[in-house]
Order: C-alpha cells, then structure tokens, then sequence
C-alpha cells in the first residue's frame, strides 16, 4: 500500500481533523505574541480560521466544529504564553536616566528590583538642576510613575518621592519613596518632576488628549522625566513581584482573554452559516409538505394573486393568503370568451394548467 494511499485513508477518519486543527493550534499559538503589531486583522483572521478550517476538510456538524475551537484554545494559549513570560522573566535590571530641559536625572531604580512575591519597594533617583530658580530640594516635586499591568487591567499610581539626601539640587540630591505592589501582576515605572505646586500629577498636570509620548505637549507644570519616552518606550521593567511559574500563568491568562476575540467571530459566522442551512431546510420541509397537499388533493389551480399552484380543495393560498370562494362552475373548453367579474370584486382566474389536471376557477374575497 502507498503512501498517498495510506494518508487518503487517514484522511478519511476522524483522526486527521483533530490533527489538522491541533497544527492550525500551533500556528495560532505562535501569532498571538504579536497580536499588538496585527491587531484586528489577526482577531479576525483567526476567528475566520477556526470556521474555515475544518469546513475545507469536509466538516457541516456546529456541534463538532465548538470542539476543534476548544482543541485549538487548549493548544494555542500555552504555547502562546511560554515566549512571552521568558522574555519579562529574562529582563535585566535597568536605570532610569536622562538629560531633560534644565534637570538631569539619573540613578533611578526600584530596590529590591526582584523579589518573587508581593511587598514594600524603595524608588529612589538623582536628580541636579541647572537652573537657578530650583536651588533647593523642595523647589520641586519628583514622583515615580508606577505602572501596574494584571491580566484585567493597567493601572498608574504617581508615588511622591521625599527624604531626600542632599541640600542642593545644583550639586544633586536623591529622592526616596516606598511602595506596596500586588504580587499577581507586572510591574513598571519611570521619573517625573514637576512644579512644587503639583501635588496630584494626573489631575493637575496631565498629558493633553491624544499625546502619543509622556512628554508631549505637556504645559510647564511639569520639568523633567526619565527615562524619556523616545527611549525604549519610556518605562522601565521592575519590580519583580512574580515567580517564573507566576509569569507564565499571568501571560496563560492574558493569553486566553485574547482568545475570546477570534472565537465570538468564529461564533458569529457559525450563526450565520446554522440560520441559512435551517432556512433552507425549513423551506424544503414546506415546499415538500405542499407537494404532498396536492397531490392528495388530487389536481391544483394557481394563484393569479401570486402565481403559486394551490390544492383543489384549498380556501386560501399557502404562499400569499388569498382567501378563495367557492369554486365557480367548471368552464368548459368549447366556452367561449371570458367569465362575468361580480361588480368590485377582484377575480383570479384559474390559469390553463398541462393536460391531465384539473381545471376551475377561483374567486379571492377583497
């Protein structure tokens, strides 16, 4: 036996569509990670794929159809997330530093940067000003921007960052605060000073609507920032409030949530694909139940409301509604002309039908 002989024989059992849709899983797994770059097209083509798929191969049952999406689910989710939560694992520790307006920043960090597990953290910066006007430390306000991403939501808290070490800014001084990060999520941060009248940063200074950097467009309130959003996004990794096995299940979570997405389009089309199939089958149960009508009936007259052939022994037309009066008195072929119209009443004749059935007319009440 051949081998395209043997695979066509594979092919033709139940087997090779669990394999075929467990390798459209893989491929899936492995787009994921770069849903941010594709966006709605990836969403779409995937939920598109999950219909498609096994529909080339043959495949008509809904039912069974659910169940490669769920084969697919359980295969692409935890591959998607294992490159992901390596990569966040894997980051080094950084510090934030910049050259911004009159100030320069440097030194700034989280201790302890990774700590496996929730806890209080220490953010602490450098900052020197080269401008006159902000001599001493409390001529300015520094805050960290910390940023909290869980599988359900990000968050920005402005922690204020005091106990400061040093009397001059033109010779430097450092700038400390402590916080308390969630243990279930990732975390980031960067450095912002402001004006020492800015007190709550995201409501007395916030970036202008639509501004596509920190930076950008902000009014005077605020001085300086680091790192700058040009370089490398802006923010800084850490702390590290997560274990390895952490990691991976925040990215197994998130990972599922994107999943939601292509499988509402795959439901929407298979919607759509079950209400055309049940619409033509209910069209053919009653194009057959008329069939069967007539043929009992033994003959049929057409409608000349609508056209459509009607049983012998019918008051009203399936189709259209016309309700019929009694039939009128068989017209015999030899007659000739047409019959009378009672005074404003709308006749439909019976129309000439092929030899061997019956021929009457019809009268539809108004």
């Amino acid at each position: 036996m051949g081998l395209l002989e043997l695979f066509d024989r594979f092919r033709k059992t139940p087997w090779f569509r669990i394999l075929y849709m467990g390798v459209f899983g893989v491929i899936v797994g492995f787009l994921i990670p770069i849903a941010g770059a594709l966006g709605c097209l990836l969403v779409l083509g995937i939920g598109i794929g999950l219909f498609g798929m096994p529909y080339l191969v043959g495949e008509r049952s809904i039912r069974r159809m659910f169940l490669y999406v769920l084969l697919v689910v359980v295969i692409a989710v935890p591959i998607a997330a294992a490159p992901v939560s390596d990569l966040y694992a894997s980051f080094p520790q950084e510090f934030a530093a910049s050259s911004s307006g009159s100030f320069v920043l440097s030194n700034g960090t989280v201790e302890p940067y990774d700590s496996g597990g929730a806890g209080d953290f220490t953010f602490h910066v450098d900052v020197r000003s080269l401008n006159a006007t902000y001599e001493t430390p409390d001529s300015i306000r520094v805050f960290a921007l910390v940023i909290d991403v869980t599988p359900f939501e990000v968050t920005q808290t402005y922690l204020p960052l005091g106990d400061w070490n040093g009397s001059s800014l033109s010779a430097g001084t450092r700038y400390t605060g402590n916080y308390t990060v969630v243990g279930y999520g990732l975390h980031y941060h960067r450095f912002e000073v402001f004006q020492r009248t800015i007190v709550q940063p995201a409501t007395q200074c916030p970036p202008p609507s639509g501004a596509r950097t920190y930076e950008e467009g902000r009014s005077g309130c605020f001085l300086a920032g680091a790192p700058l959003t040009s370089q490398g996004g802006g923010t800084i990794y850490g702390p590290i409030a997560l274990s390895g096995g952490g990691i991976y299940g925040m990215f197994v979570v998130r990972s599922l949530l994107f999943m939601l997405f292509p499988v509402f389009t795959f439901g929407l089309i298979a919607l759509m694909f079950w209400w055309t199939r049940r619409a033509r089958e209910v069209r053919e149960k009653r194009e057959t139940r008329m069939t069967d009508a007539i043929q009992a009936a033994g003959g049929e007259f057409t409608c000349s409301n609508c056209g459509t052939d009607v049983p012998g022994a019918a008051v009203k037309c399936p189709k259209c509604g016309a309700s019929f009066d009694e039939p009128e008195a068989e017209i015999k072929p030899e007659t000739a002309g047409a019959p009378e119209k009672e005074p404003g009443t709308a006749s439909i004749l019976k129309e000439e039908k092929p030899a061997g059935k019956p021929e009457a007319s019809r009268r539809p009440r108004p």
